[in-house]
């Protein structure tokens, strides 16, 4: 029952009722718990939105492997394939011209390289008098077998066997440029046949390069031979 105070300021008295007293201990527990299972199930919204993330990230980057590994195998793929037809047209082009020999074109006599022609200078003469037995061609035959010689005593060669004459020395005497092999080094007996194409010195001083090429020696071999047509 609310109880009565009773005022003694006045003559007059007065009942004042006091508010009973409220227990809310019980509401605050439910709130709280109620707030807490939010809580709860706030993060456990939370935790599963990350377990989808982490599964689409997953998945994403499976993918993308996926797509890389068969990009390069088609890369592979597509190389080999090309590889492939490059051999199969070598082949089939070996095939046909293995099917299709040229004759060769059988000479009626000889040409103008073929014809024996005087040897004219006493350093030609020796030079190929000396080295014939040991020189020989790209199949290890000796290019001459036995000198000739015109009735006054001139030797004879052609400027074809002469051509392969001084080639076949150039080889055996290793006189290749090893950076440029179409140019050849002039040894003393080269520089003694053919003094054009030699360095030349004054003073010690070049005053003339070394030239002489595989392309010179048909050239340089003329001067040597008597003429074919002589007037």
């Amino acid at each position: 029952m609310p109880k009565k105070i009773t005022s003694t300021k006045t003559s007059t008295s007065v009942v004042v009722e006091q508010p009973e007293e409220v227990n809310v201990a019980p509401v605050m527990e439910q709130l709280e718990a109620k707030i807490e299972k939010k809580i709860v199930e706030s993060e456990s919204e939370v935790e599963t939105d990350k377990e989808e993330v982490n599964a689409i990230d997953a998945l994403v980057i499976e993918l993308t492997e996926n797509i890389a590994t068969m990009k390069e195998l088609t890369s592979r793929s597509q190389a080999d394939l090309k590889k492939l037809i490059r051999e199969i047209q070598i082949e089939r082009k070996k095939a046909e011209k293995g099917g299709k020999k040229k004759e060769k074109k059988v000479r009626n006599g000889t040409t103008g390289l073929d014809n024996e022609l005087k040897v004219t200078t006493s350093e030609f003469r020796q030079f190929v008098e000396k080295n014939y037995q040991q020189l020989k061609d790209s199949d290890d035959n000796q290019i001459v077998i036995e000198l000739k010689y015109d009735t006054d005593g001139s030797l004879l060669v052609s400027r074809k066997m002469a051509h392969k004459l001084v080639n076949s020395y150039v080889k055996m005497q290793k006189l290749q440029y090893e950076d440029n092999g179409k140019r050849i080094h002039m040894d003393k007996t080269l520089q003694k046949l053919f003094p054009e194409n030699a360095e030349k010195k004054e003073k010690g001083v070049v005053t003339r390069e070394e030239n002489f090429y595989f392309t010179s020696v048909m050239k340089a071999i003329s001067t040597h031979l008597a003429s074919a047509n002589p007037k």
